[in-house]
């Protein structure tokens, strides 16, 4: 049996074995370099990887910095830093090269918070039949702060004043007001543009606590908060609150598949709409709920997943159905996201490219889904990685480098029957459905 990636593994060249010594007597057609010592994802893809007497792995150039001229011109896939911070994407596969990597330039467009808010707005500007599928987000810059005798009126931050995305403050300052006076739902979630794991989060009630609040956090600081309307209806599992993640991977060449298994992510404390402050019964993001002291009082992990869901909807929802009255809300919802990104990122990609997000959404007590937000480094559950690595390796890594015929003998690529054959046992076996093909996305606008 061929040897496991340690699981600690980082990126250091003295922790690699020299070439020669991996799998010794077995062919090596392909290389990989990882430079990512943080996604746990990419870590497991890399230990299957090394599963596969096929493929060797090279040290970076240099440990934790930037990818080297040498180390990416001779690996065939690079599973960079988290985002692609460092790698060489104008190099990558030129010359008519075949070459991977598993970050996708233009990307922060759907994983900003205000970005998203903006490629958004202007797909229903171009699509005014449609519905909006994410809450009212306004866009709101930190005013500086001038001390205590000027107070939080300060001026805008520099890259209000000249950043791409307006300040819109005054809107909705005036959206608040409006909602007060009509007696309407007036919370809402603040979020920091490049806050992960629930860092940056706060649900505040009104439009001026809103902006005192990002004026007294975030003083001085230039980044955008994206202010999202706060589903004030959302449906309950037992009284409690929740999100629903689900994985979604854009391949350039392939297109944009989901993850047919997703997860329900379950608050620690009832649902209280009176009480805005307790922070484990509004705000369902993992790395909060770890926190609370009720962490899986409910279900273990805080999580359920789709097919326990389908079971807990029989019971308490029996007119719902989970795929043809929820799921086929989100696939609409990853395909019109990524098609409105879909001319960036086909600008500033080659083919070699891929990525996988994390697509987190909520459900109203209407059985509305509402995509919240975009992951560009999304984790998986402990139960779920291990199946998703090897399904990220069928259909992004094997499609492009299928194993030499020798060594593909006598061993299991982890499909488990789940697909067809590609000239390889398990070569197409995976739990990715294809939602819309990257020549669909050229020619069509969805």
């Amino acid at each position: 049996m061929p040897p496991s990636r340690p699981s600690s593994y980082r990126p250091a060249s003295h922790r690699l074995r020299p070439a020669n010594q991996q799998h010794a007597g077995k062919r090596q057609a392909y290389s990989f370099v990882s430079v990512d010592d943080v996604s746990t994802i990419y870590n497991t893809v890399a230990s299957e990887l090394w599963r596969r007497t096929w493929w060797r792995e090279v040290p970076p150039d240099s440990i934790g910095s930037r990818l080297g001229g040498s180390c990416y011109r001779e690996c065939d896939l690079i599973l960079a830093q988290c985002h692609g911070r460092g790698a060489p994407f104008n190099e990558i596969g030129g010359a008519g090269r075949v070459q991977a990597i598993n970050y996708l330039q233009g990307s922060k467009t759907m994983t900003l918070k205000a970005e998203l808010a903006m490629l958004l707005r202007e797909w229903l500007e171009a699509h005014p039949d449609q519905e909006p599928f994410t809450p009212l987000t306004y866009i709101i810059y930190p005013r500086k702060w001038n001390g205590p005798r000027g107070g939080n009126s300060g001026s805008l931050s520099l890259a209000a004043r000249r950043g791409r995305l307006s300040d819109e403050r005054e809107a909705f300052l005036w959206e608040s007001q409006l909602r007060d006076q009509q007696g309407i739902g007036n919370v809402w979630v603040a979020k920091t543009n490049h806050g992960s794991k629930g860092s940056g989060v706060r649900v505040v009630e009104g439009g001026n606590q809103t902006c005192n609040f990002i004026d007294a956090a975030l003083q001085g600081s230039s980044q955008a908060v994206a202010v999202q309307k706060y589903v004030e209806d959302p449906l309950l599992i037992l009284g409690y609150k929740f999100d629903v993640r689900v994985w979604v991977l854009v391949d350039m060449e392939l297109g944009v598949f989901v993850y047919r298994q997703g997860v329900l992510r379950l608050s620690s404390s009832p649902y209280d709409p009176d009480n805005l402050d307790d922070t484990f019964s509004h705000l369902t993001n993992h790395c909060i709920q770890m926190q609370s002291p009720g962490y899986e009082n409910l279900v273990q992990g805080n999580e359920m997943f789709f097919d326990q869901f389908r079971r807990y909807l029989a019971q308490a929802h029996p007119d719902v159905d989970l795929d043809l009255d929820i799921l086929n809300q989100v696939h609409k919802h990853i395909v019109r996201t990524v098609s409105a990104a879909w001319p960036l990122l086909r600008r500033k990609n080659r083919h070699g490219g891929f990525q996988l997000y994390g697509y987190d959404l909520m459900l109203d007590s209407d059985f509305r889904v509402w995509l919240l937000e975009v992951n560009g480094a999304p984790a998986a559950a402990d139960r779920l990685r291990p199946a998703l690595a090897r399904d990220i390796v069928s259909l992004c890594i094997d499609s492009r480098f299928p194993p030499p015929a020798a060594a593909g003998k006598g061993i299991s690529l982890g499909g488990g029957g789940r697909g067809g054959d590609n000239g390889f046992a398990g070569a197409s076996a995976h739990d990715f459905q294809l939602l819309v093909s990257s020549s669909s996305l050229d020619i069509h606008d969805y």
